[in-house]
């Protein structure tokens, strides 16, 4: 407590130094708070943006693997003696080329196809047609030994699951129904 026996100016001094020191102590208090919380709204969004690119890197995996699996399994019809090797028959490599168009963008007339009267290969996979039609892709694959001169030891002919499909489609959806990264 203040001394009863200062002066009036004294004790003035004293109170206005003590209400000064408290009204600074309660704006560096504001001050703090606000710091913690743009840091937690900060940790936030490096959070999401991390998330975010993880995201960006799984789908352009994704798309790339699917780029190069294209090539090789829209072109069955050009290579009858792969698709004995995997388990099926010429017919079968032409009714998969054939059933590939229905499901892609077009066509790529730099590799064309004999059995398709020379008509290029599908190319440009679509999810939406996939889902559409309810046609999955072919996908051929081979197995080569771990030991290099050995060749192939292995192969065989599958379908991509249909739930890859719709996911992409849902996430389409849900990306066209969002705002923008660069608007955030």
């Amino acid at each position: 407590m203040v001394d009863r026996h200062l002066h009036p100016a004294s004790r003035r001094l004293i109170w206005w130094f003590a209400a000064t020191t408290l009204v600074l102590t309660l704006a560096l208090a504001w001050v703090a708070w606000i710091l913690v919380r743009l840091d937690r709204d900060q940790d936030t969004q490096r959070r999401q943006a991390r998330s975010d690119q993880a995201i960006d890197v799984a789908v352009a995996a994704l798309a790339r693997t699917l780029a190069e699996f294209e090539a090789r399994l829209s072109a069955m019809a050009a290579s009858p003696a792969i698709v004995q090797f995997v388990g099926g028959t010429p017919a079968d490599a032409t009714a998969n080329s054939r059933r590939m168009l229905s499901i892609t963008l077009g066509s790529n007339p730099a590799f064309t196809l004999p059995a398709l009267n020379f008509g290029g290969t599908p190319a440009g996979i679509d999810a939406r047609l996939v889902v559409d039609a309810g046609i999955l892709p072919i996908i051929n694959t081979g197995i080569a030994h771990k030991k290099a001169g050995v060749g192939q030891i292995g192969a065989g002919i599958t379908t991509a699951p249909m739930e890859c499909f719709n996911a992409a489609i849902a996430a389409l959806g849900d990306s066209l129904h969002t705002v923008p990264k660069a608007a955030r």
